[in-house]
């Protein structure tokens, strides 16, 4: 079927770099137009002139330039078709001399605007843009109701195309849209109008005006134009296939031009290839070889068959076709053979026999083939991880010679696996930037972000994957590159940022096979970041879908904790129950077991959280338990007078811990349950180990007093007043009054029991006079009164048992004192007065 050529398609070929003149009479042509304005009287065509009177014409134009126009030319009409018969010749200097001269001599419209446009035509021509413009513009301005308008229009916006003004074009495209042209023009409009939008990157506004002239101007030859560009934008966008196919099929099945059509079928090739269909690759080889026998494509469909064929998954028919290529081959079409027999050995599982024959291609064969070899011998070193052979093979191959983006990519995945990343990098941004290399971008991304992500350049490698995940969201690996793109971004601390990955990851992709190593580590990041009610759902939603898998036992302690911030201590326990279940490992066991006990601690069953402790720390393996849980143990078996216990416990702090304080704290309470259970030696023992710890503090002020009261015990007074003589002195501040006091009331009864009154006088007066404790300072006042009788210090006597019922009217003591054996003190008693420290 022969089409008709509509005029603007000339455009397209300047698009190209083309600046050819337009074919003559084309333009008049569109539309039935005439040289008439649509608001004038027709004008008959005239004959044009003939060869012999334009000569004559011309030379009357050249050699009597200072006559005037009318007297060469009889009239404006005649001049006009004198100037169109130069245009035509391409003797466009010539025609605009003759426009511009009809202009200055202030024609009638419906020869002023054609003459316009020819003008704008002739400097278009001529490479004169500026001008054209001009021309374009006035005709626009002055005759805008001119059949030529719409034409001038079009020209105007397709020169602001050719010099990459695409939104000052597509503005005009659009003004001349709203002019309503004809079918013609406004087909080419908006063809342009997309390829504009294109180049300005808005894909959106192209796959618009691409489908405008699909739909609307079927017949137009640029309807299969259309088709090819919105095919190529829907490729870029990912678009599902069966959109793109529809589209080639469209182009395929009515092509403009053989060349279209055999592009068309190659992009469809192309497409297939790219969906793994082989077979329907072989059926449109078959076509194109059958349909277009002259075209380069089809030049090649021997070979290419055989090729197909092993695409197809038909290895063994590639290698019967290889054997009859080679045996009627010669040169470089032997050569070409001897590759695709080896690709077919390849796939065959001959690796070893493919890598010969590679090999032989690389001895005889020169120019693509020879590299296409190399490029193929190389993959399956990659396949061995020869990667150093890799780079032998490769790096002498020119850059940009055949197949330059299988040598970048090769080339860079060895770098990179040999750690030569720098040189990975520069290669795979090479093929980011190569727009023959589109179809590779996916996997140059992503190894891009496997680059960053061993040079541990987190934000290269957070961004490098989030962008491969949200460009190519269909591929096998998006969600891995959420995942690895969330991973990055923690390891930068930016936990919101990793959220919003991980969030998308779980929705976008609910079967990626490690949702639940996700789900764990968005719910700790939620922690993190106290997004507890957020955290919980991801927590319920893991512990529901994975109640076995190998996050559960975090998951439900997680969970646990969040119930023990809620103080919801039942429900945690339930969760800490639940996971121990599963039998985890450490150090998760420990936690977990840690974790219940406190919250057995909150429920008020101390029992049975002594019990758990206790079976953990006599265990034959005892985990690294954190010391406030042993300090609790040993404290709560002395509240329940468990001594045995809660030694046991105490030694175990004090051997464990490789704090000092720690230790000092675990042998004093060794000492106190040893002392309780009657084991006074034993206590002497773990008390002195407490006292020798260079810790200053409350517990070592309170070994000392006890280590005394043990040697007391003991019959040892000299070692106990020493003892108590350093209680005292340890319980310097404030806060340890209550130690000093006690170490003073026991100096006063050791000296009591050493009979020295004077001395137990002295030591019981300073704690009545020193501390106002409602237990030792009215007993202090009471044994000061006894030691002041044996003294015969009648007057002290009473007036310690006047304090005493003075300050403590309802203490036993004071109320067991007959009447009037108190008598008012003479004098202030003063510590001075009764000999105490002060």
């Amino acid at each position: 079927m022969k089409h008709w050529t509509p005029w603007a398609i000339v455009g397209r070929s300047m698009l190209a770099g083309g600046t050819g003149p337009q074919p003559e009479g084309l333009i008049e042509s569109i539309g039935g137009a005439s040289y008439a304005s649509p608001n004038g009287p027709r004008y008959r065509r005239r004959k044009p002139f003939t060869g012999l009177a334009l000569l004559l014409l011309l030379a009357a134009f050249i050699l009597l330039p200072a006559l005037q126009s009318h007297a060469v030319i009889a009239g404006a009409a005649e001049r006009l078709q004198f100037a169109d018969g130069l245009y035509k010749r391409g003797m466009y200097d010539l025609a605009v001399r003759e426009y511009e001269g009809l202009l200055d001599a202030a024609v009638k419209a419906e020869i002023a605007d054609v003459a316009l446009f020819r003008m704008g035509e002739s400097y278009r021509f001529l490479g004169q843009s500026t001008k054209a413009l001009a021309a374009y513009a006035r005709l626009l301005a002055e005759y805008p109701d001119s059949l030529f308008a719409h034409r001038a229009a079009f020209r105007r916006a397709e020169l602001a195309f050719q010099q990459e003004d695409y939104e000052t074009a597509g503005g005009w495209f659009d003004d001349l849209l709203a002019a309503n042209p004809p079918a013609d023009i406004a087909a080419s409009a908006h063809y342009y109008k997309g390829l504009a939008y294109l180049r300005r990157g808005l894909d959106q506004d192209a796959e618009s005006s691409f489908r405008m002239v699909i739909k609307n101007f079927k017949r137009s030859p640029f309807a299969s134009y259309a088709a090819m560009s919105l095919a190529e934008l829907l490729v870029k966008q990912q678009a599902p296939a069966n959109k793109i196919r529809s589209l080639y099929r469209q182009v395929a099945d009515r092509p403009e031009t053989a060349a279209q059509g055999a592009e068309a079928l190659a992009r469809w090739m192309d497409l297939e290839w790219g969906e793994a269909d082989y077979s329907k690759v072989l059926t449109l080889y078959d076509q194109l070889v059958n349909t277009y026998p002259g075209d380069s494509r089809a030049r090649s469909a021997a070979s290419r068959a055989a090729l197909a064929s092993l695409y197809a998954g038909r290895p063994e028919l590639a290698l019967e076709l290889a054997g009859q290529g080679l045996a009627q081959a010669s040169g470089d079409e032997q050569s070409n053979w001897l590759y695709i027999q080896a690709n077919a050995l390849r796939l065959t599982g001959q690796a070893d026999q493919a890598m010969e024959v590679y090999r032989d291609v690389l001895r005889q064969a020169e120019g693509e083939t020879r590299r296409s070899a190399a490029i193929e011998l190389a993959a399956l070193q990659i396949e061995r991880g020869e990667y150093a052979a890799v780079l032998t093979l490769l790096s002498p191959l020119d850059e940009q010679g055949a197949r330059a983006g299988d040598r970048r990519w090769m080339l860079a995945l060895a770098y990179s696996e040999t750690g030569r990343l720098k040189e990975a990098e520069r290669l795979l941004h090479a093929l980011l930037d190569d727009k023959d290399e589109a179809s590779r971008r996916a996997s140059v991304l992503f190894e891009l972000a496997r680059v960053a992500q061993r040079d541990e350049r987190w934000e290269d490698m957070a961004v490098r994957y989030e962008q491969f995940a949200r460009d190519y969201k269909t591929n096998p690996l998006a969600a891995a590159a959420f995942d690895y793109a969330g991973t990055a971004a923690r390891r930068l601390g930016q936990n919101g940022r990793a959220r919003i990955l991980w969030e998308t990851l779980l929705k976008t992709y609910p079967d990626y096979e490690n949702r639940e190593s996700v789900s764990y580590r968005l719910a700790s990041t939620l922690i993190e970041m106290e997004e507890y009610d957020a955290a919980r759902t991801v927590l319920d939603d893991l512990i529901r879908d994975f109640p076995d898998g190998e996050y559960a036992a975090d998951a439900l302690y997680q969970r646990g904790q969040l119930m023990e911030q809620e103080e919801q201590y039942e429900a945690a326990d339930y969760q800490y129950q639940s996971a121990l279940r599963l039998n985890p490992g450490e150090p998760l066991l420990s936690r977990l077991r840690f974790r219940r006990i406190a919250v057995l601690q909150r429920l008020g069953r101390g029992a049975d959280a002594a019990e758990m402790l206790k079976a953990i720390l006599t265990a034959e393996q005892t985990p690294d338990i954190p010391e406030p849980l042993v300090e609790w143990l040993a404290r709560w078996n002395l509240e329940q007078e468990r001594y045995a216990d809660a030694a046991q416990a105490a030694v175990y702090l004090s051997d464990t811990s490789k704090d000092l304080r720690w230790q000092q704290l675990g042998w004093f309470m060794a000492g106190v349950a040893r002392f309780r259970d009657g084991l006074t030696g034993d206590a002497i023992v773990a008390l002195e180990k407490a006292v020798a710890a260079d810790v200053a503090g409350r517990e070592r002020a309170e070994a000392a007093l006890l280590l005394g009261q043990a040697h007391q015990a003991e019959g040892d007074l000299d070692q106990a007043e020493q003892a108590y003589r350093q209680a005292a002195e340890w319980a310097g501040d404030d806060a340890n009054l209550d130690i000093k006091a006690s170490a003073y009331f026991d100096l006063g009864a050791l000296y009591r029991d050493r009979e020295n009154p004077e001395e137990a006088a002295r030591f019981f007066m300073s704690v009545a006079v020193l501390f106002d404790d409602p237990e030792q300072s009215p007993e202090a006042l009471y044994q000061a009164s006894e030691a002041f009788a044996k003294l015969g210090r009648e007057q002290d006597r009473r007036h310690a048992l006047q304090e005493l019922q003075e300050r403590y009217p309802d203490h036993p003591r004071a109320q067991e004192q007959p009447p009037g054996d108190a008598a008012p003190p003479a004098e202030q008693t003063t510590p001075e007065s009764t000999g105490s420290e002060g």
